[in-house]
């Protein structure tokens, strides 16, 4: 196979070829460097996201981190009972209905820590990118998540 990656031992890779299968890696490499980085905050990877979300939309509602996260609404409601019961995120009345959430003094300090260590993450990530290529590395993930 044409320039496929090879090892020591003349082994092949045609899958380094496939941008899914390279995307699906790289994917797999920033998953497990943040989970074991925000294991020493007691964070899952989805429970930063909440924090990262509601710090930056204070009175967010339940249904709205649903829909941009795009995870099962039985599936938010223990998320958030479990970051209320740790102090992090209070909910405020909206309306008969709605309640808004927000990040308590506490939820902000971890938001800020969890923000610092997905920043350092990312500037880790694209040092391995010509500074050039940025936007369009960028842009292209984007367009592949958002219109596929």
């Amino acid at each position: 196979m044409r320039n496929s990656f090879s090892y020591g031992c003349r082994m092949k890779d045609p899958l380094s070829l496939l941008p899914g299968y390279a995307l699906r890696r790289a994917s797999v490499t920033m998953m497990g460097a943040l989970s074991d980085a925000l294991q020493a905050l007691d964070l899952r990877f989805t429970e930063s996201t909440v924090l990262i979300l509601i710090g930056a939309n204070p009175g967010i509602r339940q249904r709205d981190l649903v829909g941009l996260l795009d995870i099962k609404r039985a599936n938010m409601t223990p998320l958030i009972a479990r970051l209320e019961a740790q102090g992090w995120v209070a909910r405020t009345a909206m309306d008969g209905r709605s309640w808004g959430l927000s990040l308590t003094p506490a939820g902000m300090d971890l938001h800020d820590r969890v923000w610092s260590v997905v920043q350092n993450l990312e500037t880790r990530m694209l040092s391995h990118v010509p500074d050039d290529l940025v936007p369009a590395f960028q842009n292209t993930l984007v367009a592949i998540w958002r219109q596929w």
